[in-house]
């Protein structure tokens, strides 16, 4: 289960960096703009683009400093194979009453579903709602998820 969750890592690793190269895009594309596109300037004493267009390149900016940081946690990830309990870097089956559902828990990616070997898995982060019923949890905790009365965690890897 460990290659399954290397795999995973370096998928989810790919789809962030590829992110993080489109926001790079947006953030230089925006400060370009803010500082020197004819189109921020105001035409007016109640014109507001702008500083509508410095909010806006000020909020990529954080993001992209929020998405930087994220990324280089993974490299710090520790791997175990069968940990005793949830923490980040965890790959964790939730068992309900009609389904298993397969989660990974990494410091950022929270939302994005990976398919491999015909299963699919959705990477939740620590500060999630989720993650953060399942984190410190150990095999056949209940949990509680939205809209799914009788959880819990059957399987940690």
């Amino acid at each position: 289960m460990l290659e399954t969750k290397l795999s995973l890592l370096n998928i989810a690793k790919k789809e962030l960096t590829h992110s993080l190269d489109v926001l790079r895009r947006a953030v230089s594309e925006s400060h370009g703009n803010t500082t020197t596109g004819d189109q921020s300037k105001a035409e007016g004493k109640y014109d507001t683009r702008g500083i509508e267009a410095s909010y806006l390149a000020k909020g990529q900016q954080e993001q992209l400093n929020q998405l930087e940081e994220s990324l280089a946690k993974f490299d710090s990830l520790e791997l175990v194979n069968e940990p005793d309990q949830v923490f980040t870097g965890s790959l964790v089956v939730v068992s309900t009453d009609e389904e298993d559902r397969n989660f990974l828990v990494l410091p950022a990616g929270g939302g994005v579903t990976i398919d491999l070997d015909d299963e699919s898995y959705l990477i939740i982060t620590p500060t999630s709602p989720i993650g953060s019923a399942l984190l410190g949890k150990d095999i056949g905790a209940e949990i509680t998820l939205a809209h799914t009365p009788h959880a819990y965690i059957s399987e940690i890897y």
